[in-house]
Order: C-alpha cells, then structure tokens, then sequence
C-alpha cells in the first residue's frame, strides 16, 4: 500500500518575499505578494491582477489572498506590493522537494498550490 504524504507551504511567498533585497517597503506596513511569470515590470501590473499572498499586517485590515490590487488599495491606500516569478517559487519547491527525497523515492510539487508530495 502506498502512502502520500502532502506538505503545504501556506507562507512560502511571504517568506520569499521578505527574503527578497529589492523590496520597497517596510514590513511592518501592509503588504502582498502577486506571483507573476518571468519579465513582469511592476507598472504591467493592472488593477485587476489578483493577489497570491497577503502578510500578517495585510490580513488584520481584511485584505486576503485573491482580492485584486484595487479592492486591497482601497483598503490601504500605502499598500506595498512584492512580485515573484513562478521561476522562482518553482527554484523554491525543487530544492524542498529534493530534501524530501531522503525519506521516499517518490516526489512532486505543486506551485499552483505550494504543494510537495511526498
């Protein structure tokens, strides 16, 4: 019988983002996460793209994970905003799921869902 072990990373955006040098804001200040493929520039970003990962600081004023800029900015008129690529949340998940392979033979990842089977 095979067993599958699944492991979320609910805030592995957040932590990348705040890991990130080219951030613009402070971190005590509301903030999200937009998760945007290769090449995006920050002024391609409408106000209708969603938003992947909110901080701590975002949620208590209300503002969660797939609002879109405009509906958050409404919210919180100094809101800053950090872009990830998919590359690098991708980089991200390959090196846990090479971790994980000491334990079974057998992984995948999700980055959809920030997802590792194990």
């Amino acid at each position: 019988m095979a067993r599958v072990l699944a492991i979320v990373f609910p805030d592995i955006l957040i932590e990348q983002a705040k890991a990130q040098k080219s951030r613009t804001h402070s971190l005590e200040q509301p903030w999200v996460v937009v998760l945007k493929k290769e090449g995006t520039q920050r002024k391609s970003l409408s106000s209708y793209t969603r938003i992947n990962a909110t901080s701590g600081v975002a949620r208590k004023v209300g503002i969660v994970p797939g609002h879109t800029l405009a509906s958050a900015r409404a919210k919180v008129g100094s809101l800053g905003v950090t872009i990830l690529t998919e590359a690098h949340l991708k980089t991200e998940l390959t090196r846990i799921a090479e971790l994980a392979m000491v334990f079974a033979p057998g992984v995948a990842f999700e980055t959809q869902r920030s997802l590792v089977w194990v």
